[in-house]
């Protein structure tokens, strides 16, 4: 009843209820059904959520709905520009002017454990970190890596392993990629200049591994390219063949990269137009 007077009741875009209260059989949320749309409440989300009938909610049905690895809405409709998108527990569908509704998931700052220990990658790969849904938090990790005397001592035991961000796909057939710190201050920033632009940076990778098609890498690594639409820039990331459960990201440039000599590939706004704009959270 709050989420659908939040909408002006029946004056607004949702207009009348056409279903009773909709129990649902996981135990933990319900929906109502209006003629343009539907409201969820879960108890991750006890506020509640509203969701227009449409491209959007075609999508995330078609990967599950609520029972889906995005799970529940944890936000009404938003926009940037003409995108729109909604959140969800497990992260973000899309709706752009130029292409279908496409889902990406949560970019995650890995955190430490609770007795203050280091996350790095071998204790990653052991279960022994936890990790947060936190873009923004990533990006602080990102710049406490290339600038110590920010980093808070109670935070991390810091290393070249310390892991920085975690990205996710939503495929269970596929690795999570750990970004380390070491990685990201020694050949991301110095050769794609990730630094100069570590929103976008760190979007962009998350696009091109959850959206990509698998490429031929040289160093016999794997790697997936994608081409966005809109600026028809090609991006790629590379990561470790290690196998699951998760892989060292390797590298990661946006727009044409052949050598030191010739262009870096740090487009990353060119790679994430039309997706991303000023502080985004994938």
């Amino acid at each position: 009843m709050n989420r659908w007077g939040v909408h002006r009741y029946e004056a607004g875009w949702l207009g009348y209820p056409t279903t009773d209260e909709i129990v649902h059989t996981d135990g933990v949320g319900r929906r109502q059904e209006f003629q343009r749309g539907a409201i969820y409440v879960a108890f991750v989300n006890a506020i509640g959520s509203a969701i227009p009938n449409g491209p959007i909610r075609d999508k995330w049905n078609s990967l599950g709905g609520h029972t889906g690895w995005l799970g529940y809405l944890t936000s009404d409709e938003l926009a940037i520009g003409t995108t729109k998108y909604h959140d969800f527990i497990g992260g973000r569908i899309y709706d752009t002017a130029f292409a279908d509704p496409e889902a990406v998931t949560h970019i995650q700052n890995a955190l430490t454990t609770v007795d203050n220990d280091k996350c790095n990658y071998v204790a990653l790969q052991a279960g022994n970190c936890y990790t947060n849904n936190s873009f923004e938090g990533a990006l602080d990790d990102m710049s406490e890596c290339l600038y110590p005397e920010t980093r808070d001592p109670t935070d991390k035991n810091w290393s070249d392993d310390t892991v920085i961000a975690i990205i996710k796909s939503p495929s269970k057939s596929e690795p999570e990629l750990a970004l380390t710190c070491g990685v990201y201050r020694d050949h991301i920033v110095r050769k794609h200049n990730a630094d100069e632009d570590p929103e976008n940076f760190l979007a962009c990778t998350g696009l091109v591994y959850n959206f990509g098609f698998s490429v031929n890498a040289e160093t016999g690594n794997l790697a997936k390219g994608w081409d966005n639409n809109e600026s028809h820039v090609r991006s790629t990331v590379a990561w470790l063949n290690a196998g699951l459960p998760r892989e060292k990201l390797l590298t990661s440039f946006a727009g044409p990269y052949v050598d030191l000599t010739n262009q870096r590939g740090d487009d990353w706004g060119g790679c994430a137009k039309g997706y991303i704009e000023d502080r985004p959270r994938p």
